[in-house]
């Protein structure tokens, strides 16, 4: 049996051979049509893996189902937040939100402006996320209450090196952020730049310095129009308390919001989803592209077999 496989290949060799460029054209397609089964595996895998430091046991996202013309989203208003964060949801929710700023910084050539990758949060941020600050005291609660939050800043490891040269006295001075002194009051550890993957963001601000936000004046409907949606929500569960049972209790609070809001929360439908490095709606976009790779990996392997 082997010698006859042994012949079969040799003879397929030596027919191969003679036709050298029917041969490069199979093999480059080959090889172009495999592409996608290597690379977006390896991709989908790479995005699973959490920032160094995130302590995924217990972290969690709250995003919104389809229901009626609403689509899925992961993405929520300012007073809906509010809501979701006093209601007894069986977790710690912290919110936030990513945007630049602009950042004017004393250089030994100048002073140097430039636009920064930020992210706005919640004072419990890096404690839901259960990340430890490399120096300093980080966020007090305070910076959640509008009348009483102040401007101040946490730095980003690679923020932190390339532009203030490591200086261990950081913490405590100032830094303008978009014409207004902030206070650092920490320091983010070493390749850490937010929870997602690949988030490459440099500065943590407060949510209530959002540009949005910072508006204090009466004229600024933010703080109550349900249709602005853009805080995005996580949480970490209370000891005891699963999923299902936190899902459960944010689908309770956004049920009342739908009757007591008809106009714009209707068809929020909120629940609980375990943590991901991907956001929820591009994992849903990943396994798309994945399944597109693999069919148009199986076609050009058919035509392949087909034209043999």
């Amino acid at each position: 049996m082997f010698e006859a496989i042994w012949r079969d290949l040799v003879y397929a060799g030596r027919s191969l051979a003679k036709a050298r460029a029917f041969t490069l054209v199979c093999v480059v397609s080959l090889g172009i049509g495999m592409v996608p089964v290597i690379a977006v595996p390896y991709i989908a895998r790479v995005t699973r893996m959490p920032p160094p430091g995130v302590k995924t046991e217990g972290l969690v996202e709250v995003i919104t189902t389809p229901r009626g013309s609403r689509p899925a989203r992961d993405a929520w208003s300012y007073p809906d937040f509010a809501d979701l964060g006093a209601a007894a949801t069986g977790m710690s929710i912290t919110g936030w939100a990513g945007g630049p700023s602009k950042t004017t910084i004393q250089t030994p050539g100048g002073v140097e402006t430039q636009s920064v990758a930020t992210m706005f949060v919640s004072a419990n941020y890096f404690r839901t996320i259960g990340v430890a600050l490399a120096r300093g005291p980080g966020f007090n609660d305070l910076i959640d209450d509008p009348s009483k939050a102040e401007p101040v800043v946490i730095l980003g490891h690679a923020f932190w090196q390339n532009h203030l040269g490591s200086d261990p006295d950081s913490v405590g001075k100032t830094l303008t952020l978009d014409d207004i002194p902030h206070v650092i009051v920490g320091i983010a550890p070493e390749r850490f730049d937010g929870h997602l993957f690949l988030h490459f963001k440099e500065l943590f601000i407060p949510l209530e310095q959002h540009p949005l936000l910072r508006d204090r004046s009466a004229d600024n409907k933010v703080r109550s129009d349900r249709n602005n949606e853009w805080i995005f929500i996580n949480g970490r569960l209370s000891p005891g308390v699963g999923v299902a049972q936190a899902s459960a209790a944010v689908s309770a609070v956004t049920s009342q919001l739908a009757k007591q809001y008809p106009a714009t929360n209707e068809f929020k439908a909120g629940i609980v989803v375990a943590y991901h490095p991907s956001p929820s709606l591009e994992r849903t976009q990943l396994l798309v592209l994945q399944a597109v790779a693999l069919t148009l990996t199986g076609t050009v392997l058919l035509a392949e077999l087909v034209g043999l």
